[in-house]
């Protein structure tokens, strides 16, 4: 079973896909609109694998949709003095935020390329963008090393090719060492392998 657990509003929720889920009002987004929750504190994949978070899970998120606005139940406070024997009543209705769950997403490695790449291209058409970052990534693409500034569901847009700069800790465990890469602009055919560089640094 795939799901998450996710911290909103100082809460902490277990979601999966289709859920309704009913949080502290998210006066920011109107109704109708897509919500993404990325305080990602535990996932589980549909394989069963866990991954935990130190604290969070970094570049993981819980998207939904954000079906309407709305308060909780009345309860009831009381508080009453014994000596003097006064009390004071007060209700309270919580501003809520009624999300439904649409997806869950984690990092992933890599993924394909759906079409041909030719030199001057600077939009990249692969089979899925999920769990790729939304934005500022950085692809490998045979031994070429690319940036982008945006995605689509099956594209990178604003490709920067041909990228030089910083692509690696020299070891997971020493990120005091870094690794400096330098690649050139080439083709690459349909099918070619695209490797998220990203998650290098993010988890």
């Amino acid at each position: 079973m795939e799901y998450a657990v996710v911290k909103t509003g100082g809460k902490q929720y277990k979601v999966s896909p289709g859920d309704i889920l009913d949080v502290d009002r998210i006066n920011e987004i109107s109704e109708g609109e897509n919500v993404t929750l990325d305080s990602v504190l535990l996932m589980c994949d549909s394989k069963g694998q866990l991954t935990y978070g130190d604290p969070v899970i970094k570049g993981a998120k819980v998207t939904g949709t954000v079906e309407k606005h709305l308060r909780g139940d009345k309860i009831i406070v009381f508080r009453f003095k014994n000596k003097t024997r006064a009390g004071t009543k007060t209700g309270h209705r919580q501003e809520l935020t009624r999300i439904k769950i649409d997806k869950l997403t984690d990092l992933v490695d890599s993924t394909s390329l759906s079409t041909n790449v030719g030199i001057a291209d600077n939009t990249i058409s692969v089979n899925s963008t999920t769990g790729f970052p939304d934005s500022y990534g950085l692809l490998e693409i045979d031994s070429e090393i690319i940036t982008y500034t945006g995605i689509t569901t099956n594209s990178f847009t604003g490709c920067a090719r041909g990228f030089s700069g910083i692509t690696s800790y020299k070891s997971p465990k020493d990120t005091d060492e870094l690794v400096f890469s330098q690649s050139g602009i080439s083709t690459h055919a349909s099918g070619s392998v695209v490797n998220n560089l990203s998650i290098r640094f993010l988890k």
